[in-house]
């Protein structure tokens, strides 16, 4: 009744409820009624956060969630699959489910014949998936065809069979497939079910362990003494927002706080779940013991309310480490680590190497268009079109200038942080200024500041490694030391100063600086402190 009222009252697109539904029903309308006039995505308040928390402190007010009959209903919304069918059908370009079914019906594709294989290996023991004519198997069949073939730079990935399944179990067909979209664009980064790599769900292992580090140490550092690695466990966690992990009962909890709260609910169900065998796990001297109790850790969960205070207490405690803005961050962070690594970003091929932040997704074309129309759509737009969206609703001015302000802002508070690190570790910038200055005055000064530092511009060179002085006209010096370059004749060896000393080197023990217009900074060479760069990058 709780959730009725709140949805009735607070979530409708016309207020009041008809007299006679009203009397037969206590105020509130029959589901017919009310789910006709609710709102297509469900903002996010804190009636329905408390509601899905089940944290409410007043005992009169009882809640385990979304209730077991109103999930169909309510977890569309809260991904917004609504808003985005209704958007697809209304583009330019219409994407429908019933489309995309009739063109992957006949499919022999390399992604038809991997999900041909996978199809009664997904949810095993459920009995709408337990044979080839089971209710299920065709509808998840064609659910997963029309992905792997609407997402070029994704195809088919495990992870999403057991995901849209589950889904399958709550909702229709198309509102599972339109579910299901609205994960894979808005709710896991672009590239966590790339069929190639994986790079993003890899990249989120790292994060993972990183937070892990920094809210759990005692844990962190008994994993490592055991050379356990923890991604080996985690990552089916993540890539099928634990539906291949937990039971039944746990997961449509589970899933009411990730579909309310975003991904990063992830790392704090993770999180959470690892504190709460802490004890146990640093009791374990055995590394296979320890790797077969970190394994039982979701099938273990007996009390799932429990688990969700906890969740909720662990939030609180970690703070600005598990804030949306540090785990976007982290996230950034380690996936341009794993290209780097990887070679990702010196690939010849990058449409399929490089994650993108938005998703290729395949035209479709539309059969009413006449010839002419069709010949010119195609030569315009025969390229996969990119977008995090599967079709975009006209942009609201108003909403592109928030937009454009919140850009602003974040660019500002970064900047003011890089500022700030500049004055922490170079005192040539202790007194510089915060606020630009916009004034002829100072755009008059940029040139002769251009003159001042090229004129008395100096050849100079970080050493990239030790270099020992053992004659008397070498000159000796450290790791990151600063050289002022007198002579480069020889191709070999070079003649410097160092701290007053001058002697041969060299050449191939240090690299130049590009010091064109600027000073050398050893708080901006990301070599020696690494933060910079996180700031740079964001």
């Amino acid at each position: 009744m709780n959730w009725l009222r709140c949805i009735e009252f607070s979530h409708t697109v016309t207020l009041g409820v008809d007299g006679g539904l009203a009397q037969d029903h206590g105020g509130i309308s029959s589901d017919d009624a009310l789910w006709g006039r609710v709102q297509e995505t469900l903002q996010t308040s804190k009636q329905i956060s408390d509601l899905i928390w089940g944290l409410n402190p007043d005992p009169k007010i009882k809640s385990i969630g979304i209730p077991h009959s109103l999930r169909e209903q309510i977890w569309p919304r809260l991904l917004g699959a609504l808003t985005k069918k209704r958007s697809s059908s209304e583009n330019n370009t219409p994407v429908t489910y019933a489309e995309l079914v009739r063109l992957t019906s006949e499919s022999d594709s390399l992604s038809a014949s991997q999900i041909e294989k996978d199809l009664l290996r997904t949810l095993i023991k459920n009995a709408c998936f337990s044979f080839r004519d089971a209710t299920g198997v065709a509808r998840l069949r064609r659910i997963l065809l029309s992905l792997s073939y609407l997402y070029v730079d994704i195809g088919y990935c495990q992870g999403m069979g057991v995901i849209a399944a589950t889904l399958l179990l709550f909702m229709e067909e198309e509102i599972a497939f339109w579910c299901m979209c609205c994960i894979i664009e808005d709710l896991l980064p672009a590239s966590y079910f790339s069929s190639s790599n994986l790079l993003g769900v890899h990249a989120d292992q790292r994060v993972l362990n990183e937070l892990l580090r920094k809210t759990l140490p005692a844990l962190s550092d008994h994993l490592v003494t055991h050379d356990i690695d923890l991604a080996l466990i985690t990552l089916p966690w993540f890539l099928t927002l634990f539906a291949s992990s937990v039971d039944a009962r746990v997961l449509v909890r589970l899933w009411d706080l990730i579909f309310l709260e975003g991904s990063t609910m992830l790392f704090k169900i993770s999180l959470t779940l690892l504190k709460q065998h802490e004890l146990p796990l640093l009791s374990t001297q055995n590394s296979a013991d320890l790797f077969n109790l970190l394994t039982n850790i979701p099938a273990n969960i007996t009390n799932v309310q429990q688990l969700i205070i906890d969740i909720h207490e662990f939030e609180e405690e970690a703070g600005e480490c598990l804030e949306i803005s540090s785990l976007s961050m982290l996230r950034r962070h380690h996936l341009a680590q794993l290209m780097s690594n990887e070679n990702l970003l010196l690939s010849g091929d990058t449409t399929r190497s490089i994650p993108k932040q938005y998703l290729s997704k395949r035209q479709i074309k539309n059969e009413n268009m006449g010839f002419f129309s069709q010949l010119f759509h195609g030569a315009l737009g025969s390229a996969p079109e990119t977008s995090n969206v599967v079709s975009s609703p006209a942009v609201d001015p108003k909403m592109k200038n928030v937009k454009q302000t919140e850009i602003l802002v974040e660019l500002r508070m970064t900047l003011l942080k890089i500022i700030r690190h500049f004055r922490s570790l170079d005192n040539q910038y202790e007194n510089v200024e915060t606020q630009p200055n916009f004034s002829d005055e100072s755009h008059d000064q940029d040139l002769e500041e251009y003159i001042k530092v090229a004129e008395n511009r100096r050849l100079r060179a970080k050493a990239l490694t030790d270099f020992e002085r053992k004659e008397k006209d070498e000159l000796g010096f450290r790791k990151n030391d600063i050289i002022t370059i007198i002579n480069q004749k020889d191709d070999q060896c070079w003649f410097g100063e160092y701290n007053g000393l001058r002697g041969y080197f060299p050449a191939s023990f240090v690299q130049m600086l590009d010091e064109r217009s600027k000073n050398y900074s050893t708080a901006g060479d990301d070599s020696i402190y690494e933060q910079i760069s996180l700031l740079v990058r964001g």
